[in-house]
């Protein structure tokens, strides 16, 4: 699996276009968020898609940068805020299948870069539907060239 380090935080895409967009909380008690004071049992609604592109976290939030998520020399994380993108949630009722779906990402990522040169047929923008998940607006056509 160490073949797999770069592709692995190149997962880490997810930070702006997260399969499930929004993580949803009752507070077990009263938060101030922000000034204001929100009582216990509220629902809180989290939007992972506006935190994953946070300036204050993310230098360039825009732009795909996967060295971001390696360790620096001294072992630190580069990443100033770990919560700041959490794409399977966190804690007691975070993704299950959290590890599973990482390890399918890096090999099928890797194996497709391995074999495969990869071209939009597009250069056109393609909008995005905030929905229970993310989707596109419309298809993603790609073109696939044996290496």
């Amino acid at each position: 699996m160490d073949n797999f380090k770069f592709s692995s935080k190149s997962c880490h895409k997810q930070r702006l276009y997260p399969v499930a967009p929004f993580l949803t909380r009752y507070l077990s008690e009263d938060l101030i968020l922000g000034g204001y004071r929100v009582p216990k049992d509220k629902l809180v609604v989290i939007s992972l898609f506006t935190s994953g592109r946070n300036e204050e976290y993310f230098g360039e939030p825009e732009r795909f940068q996967p060295e971001r998520w390696l360790r620096d020399e001294s072992g630190r994380n580069k990443v100033q805020n770990s919560f700041a993108c959490l794409p399977f949630g966190l804690g007691p009722r975070s993704c299950i299948g959290r590890r599973v779906a990482e390890i399918q990402m890096q090999f099928l990522l890797s194996r497709i870069v391995q074999r495969f040169h990869i071209a939009p047929t597009s250069d056109e923008e393609i909008d995005i539907k905030l929905r229970m998940i993310t989707t596109p607006e419309k298809s993603i056509d790609l073109i696939l060239r044996h290496r």
